[in-house]
C-alpha cells in the first residue's frame, strides 16, 4: 500500500506537504502541488479514508438499514436516499434485516464499529428498541423509516401505504428530542 511518506520521498517534500495537498489546506506553491499530484497519479495513490475519518471525526458514510429489499417502498426510498447522499458527498451502505432481530443487531454492531455519520433505520418491530438505544448511546444520529418504535422518540419518515403510495408520498415528523440533539 502506498503511503503519504512514499509520495513525499518521491516528490522530495515532507509528508505534511503531501497531506496539505490531499486536504487542500495550507500555503503550497502551485509547482509543488502539481509535482505532488503527479507522483500521486504515477503511484496510483488512494487516500486512506479510515485514517482521514479518525482525524476529521467524520466518515462521510451513511447507512440505510431496511427490512425487505424486495418491498417497492424501500427500493424507491433507497434510490432517493442514495442520490441525495451522493449529492452531498456521502457514501451509502445498505443493510437488509429481513425483519430478523438478530440480523438487525449484526448490522447495528457493524454500524457502530464503522462509525457511520448517520442511519436511516427501518425497524423490524418493537423489539428494535434496544438497537435504536444502542445507536443513541453511541451518538449515531438516526431517522426511523416506516415504523415508530414505542419507547424512543426520533425523526420519522412514513409512507402512505393505506393509499398505496410508496416513497412519492412521504410524511416526515421531527421529534422534540431529535430536534434538541441538532
Amino acid at each position: 500500500m502506498i503511503t503519504i511518506y512514499d509520495i513525499a520521498k518521491r516528490a522530495n517534500v515532507s509528508a505534511m506537504t503531501v497531506s496539505r495537498v490531499i486536504n487542500n489546506t495550507g500555503k503550497i506553491s502551485e509547482a509543488t502541488r502539481k509535482r505532488v499530484k503527479q507522483v500521486m497519479a504515477e503511484l496510483h495513490y488512494v487516500p486512506n479514508s479510515t485514517a482521514r475519518s479518525l482525524v476529521l471525526q467524520k466518515t462521510m458514510t451513511l447507512s440505510l438499514l431496511i427490512t425487505d429489499i424486495t418491498n417497492p417502498f424501500y427500493t424507491t426510498l433507497a434510490r432517493g436516499a442514495e442520490d441525495t447522499a451522493h449529492k452531498y458527498g456521502y457514501k451509502m451502505l445498505l443493510g437488509n434485516s429481513d425483519e430478523d432481530y438478530d440480523k438487525e443487531n449484526d448490522y447495528v454492531e457493524t454500524i457502530v464499529a464503522t462509525r457511520v455519520d448517520g442511519v436511516l433505520f427501518a425497524p423490524a418491530g418493537d423489539g428494535s428498541l434496544a438497537h435504536l438505544q444502542r445507536l443513541r448511546q453511541h451518538r449515531i444520529p438516526f431517522v426511523a423509516l416506516d415504523r415508530e418504535v414505542p419507547g424512543i422518540e426520533s425523526d420519522l419518515v412514513l409512507g402512505d401505504s393505506r393509499k398505496g403510495r410508496a416513497a412519492s408520498s412521504i410524511t416526515c415528523s421531527r421529534s422534540d428530542t431529535a430536534a434538541s440533539r441538532s
